[in-house]
C-alpha cells in the first residue's frame, strides 16, 4: 500500500510540474497565437514563479493548520480546471490572469506534495530525492508534450490533456493518509535575527537567485532565438533541447557524494558555478547540437548548486530550518520571476548575445559571493 501511495504522489508531481513548464518551449508559438511580445509571453511561466516566491514564506505555516491531503484534494482538481480553461483563452491578459491564479494553487500544492511524500516514505531525505526526480521528469514531459502537439498543429489539446489527467488522478488522493502538519511554535523574532544576521545565508540566497535567473532566462528566450536563427526548426525540435534537463536528476543525486568527496563547500560551489558560466558561453555558438549540450550543462550545474545549497543551509542552521528554507525558496522562485524583467529587456532591445553578457556578469558576482560561504 505504501508503494501505491508513493506512486500516486509521484504521478501528481509529474503532472503538476508538466503543467508548470509546458508553455516554455512553445512560447514563440503562443506569442503568435496571443499576438504578444516575447517578454509578455514569457510571463506565462514567470508570473507563476512570482506568486510562488511570495507563497513560499507562508506555505510552512499554512501546512501546519491544514492536512496535506486536504490541500491536494482541493487544489489539484482546481488546477486541472484552470488548465482546461486555459485552452479556450484567446487574449494574453486573460491567460496571465489564469496563470496568476494557478500560481496560488501551486503555492499550496508543491509544499503539500513534499509533506505528503515525507509522511508516506518516513524518510525526508528519500522524499527529497524522489520529489526532485519526479519534478524534473514532469518538467521534461510537459515540454515534450506541448512541443509535439503544437508541432502537429494543435494548441488546445495540450492543456486539455494535462487538465483531464489531473482531474482523473484527483480521486486517488483519498487513499493518502490524513496527517496534520507540525504544530510546533517558532520564535519568529529570534529566528529572523539568527538567520538574517549570517553572511553565508545571504550568499546562498543570492547564489540560488542568480543560478535560477540565468537558467530560466536562457530557457525562456532560447526558443525565440532558435526560431529566429533557424526558422525551419519545428516546435518539437525546439522542445527536444530541453531533454538536457534530465541531467538535473543525475547531478542532484550525485551532489551529496560529491560534497563528501570534495570536503570543501566553498571550492566546490565555485567550480560548479564556473562550469555553469562555461555552459552558458557555449550558447554563443548558434548550432543546434551545441545548444543541446549547453542546456544539459546548465541544467546539471544549476541543480547541483540547488541541491548543495539546500543541504548546506539545513546542515548549518538546523534550529531554524523552516525560516531559512522559506527565505531560500523565496529567492529561488524570485530568480525565475526576475528572468522576464531585465533579461527580457536586454533580449528585446539588444539581442541574444547581450542577454548572455548580462547574465554572465551577474553570474560572476555570484561566484565572488561564494567567499562568504563557510568552507
Amino acid at each position: 500500500m505504501v508503494v501505491f501511495k508513493q506512486g500516486i504522489l509521484l504521478l501528481v508531481t509529474i503532472l503538476v510540474f508538466g503543467s508548470l513548464y509546458a508553455p516554455q518551449p512553445v512560447l514563440p508559438y503562443l506569442a503568435d497565437y496571443f499576438q504578444s511580445n516575447p517578454a509578455q509571453t514569457s510571463e506565462l511561466v514567470t508570473r507563476i514563479m512570482l506568486v510562488l516566491s511570495l507563497g513560499a514564506l507562508l506555505s510552512g505555516l499554512f501546512l501546519r493548520a491544514i492536512p496535506a491531503r486536504t490541500l491536494l484534494l482541493v487544489c489539484l482538481p482546481l488546477l486541472g480546471g484552470m488548465e482546461i480553461l486555459f485552452a479556450s483563452v484567446v487574449h494574453i491578459e486573460h491567460a496571465l490572469a489564469l496563470k496568476t491564479v494557478e500560481g496560488l494553487l501551486f503555492s499550496a500544492i508543491l509544499p503539500a506534495l513534499m509533506t505528503a511524500m515525507a509522511d508516506t516514505s518516513g524518510k525526508s531525505g528519500a522524499a527529497v530525492v524522489w520529489y526532485v526526480s519526479a519534478s524534473v521528469a514532469g518538467s521534461v514531459c510537459g515540454r515534450l508534450l506541448s512541443g509535439s502537439l503544437i508541432s502537429a498543429g494543435h494548441h488546445a489539446p495540450v492543456w486539455i490533456a494535462l487538465g483531464c489527467a489531473m482531474l482523473c488522478v484527483s480521486p486517488f488522493i483519498l487513499f493518502l493518509d490524513r496527517t496534520s502538519g507540525n504544530p510546533e511554535q517558532i520564535q519568529l523574532k529570534t529566528a529572523l535575527a539568527d538567520v538574517l544576521g549570517r553572511k553565508d545565508v545571504w550568499a546562498c540566497v543570492f547564489i540560488i537567485f542568480t543560478a535560477i535567473c540565468c537558467l530560466a532566462s536562457v530557457l525562456n528566450y532560447l526558443p525565440f532565438h532558435m526560431r529566429s536563427q533557424h526558422p525551419a526548426l519545428s516546435a518539437a525540435q525546439i522542445a527536444f533541447l530541453y531533454t538536457g534537463y534530465l541531467c538535473a536528476i543525475v547531478c542532484s543525486m550525485m551532489m551529496p557524494k560529491i560534497r563528501r568527496f570534495a570536503g570543501n563547500d566553498r571550492l566546490l560551489f565555485r567550480l560548479v558555478l564556473i562550469s555553469l558560466l562555461l555552459g552558458m558561453l557555449i550558447l554563443v555558438v548558434d548550432y543546434y547540437g551545441s545548444c543541446l549540450i549547453a542546456v544539459a550543462i546548465m541544467c546539471g550545474t544549476v541543480f547541483m548548486v540547488h541541491s548543495g545549497l539546500s543541504a548546506y543551509l539545513n546542515q548549518n542552521i538546523p534550529q531554524h530550518r523552516r525560516v531559512v528554507n522559506g527565505f531560500y525558496l523565496t529567492s529561488y522562485y524570485l530568480g525565475g520571476a526576475f528572468s522576464s524583467l531585465l533579461p527580457g529587456s536586454l533580449f528585446m532591445s539588444m539581442g541574444w548575445h547581450w542577454l548572455l553578457v548580462g547574465l554572465s556578469v551577474l553570474l560572476c558576482v555570484a561566484i565572488a559571493m561564494v567567499s562568504f560561504i563557510r568552507g
